[in-house]
């Protein structure tokens, strides 16, 4: 009876996918934003009412080899990714596949309104570093109340109000 082989009409697809997608993807080339010699970090950022949370994926990476600035509006992670390292009596292992890329790396996010960076938090937790940056108090929505019965007048407004014309005089 002849051995069975599987069919398997797309393994060979799949593979120069792999090949292409290497060769094509932004992060390969250090051309975008955010890349330092092509280590790269992924990020999230969500706004509230109160501020705004980011989070970035930095898996194995301690918070002393992190940096976190903020200037102009404008916060920055930055720090180093190291691969784990082998006892040094033991034989170096031969890679197979290899992702994880040493190096060091920075992002930076600019916010579109005030915000508060005297009160921002940070945690690193299960290798994900989440940075609260609170709002500043005059970029944070207010509730206005309407008045009833009266105009406002000038005054309310902060001008000076209009001058009312006198009983005899001619309307332009």
């Amino acid at each position: 009876m002849p051995a069975r082989t599987s069919f398997a009409p797309f393994k060979d697809l799949l593979s120069m996918t792999d090949v292409m997608n290497t060769l094509f993807d932004d992060r390969s080339t250090g051309g975008s934003i955010g890349y330092d010699q092509g280590v790269w970090i992924p990020f999230n950022v969500a706004e509230s009412t109160q501020g705004y949370l980011l989070q970035a994926a930095v898996p194995g990476v301690a918070p002393d080899n992190l940096e976190i600035t903020f200037q102009d509006n404008v916060l920055t992670v930055s720090g180093e990714f190291t691969p784990p390292q082998w006892d040094a009596g033991t034989e170096q292992p031969r890679y197979h596949r290899l992702e994880w890329r040493p190096g060091r790396f920075a992002r930076s996010v600019a916010f579109p309104s005030q915000v508060e960076p005297d009160s921002i938090q940070t945690q690193l937790r299960n290798g994900v570093l989440s940075v609260f940056i609170p709002k500043a108090e005059a970029s944070k929505p207010r509730k206005i109340t309407i008045m009833r019965g009266a105009t406002p007048t000038g005054e309310a407004l902060g001008n000076e109000q209009p001058a009312q014309p006198s009983p005899g005089d001619a309307v332009a």
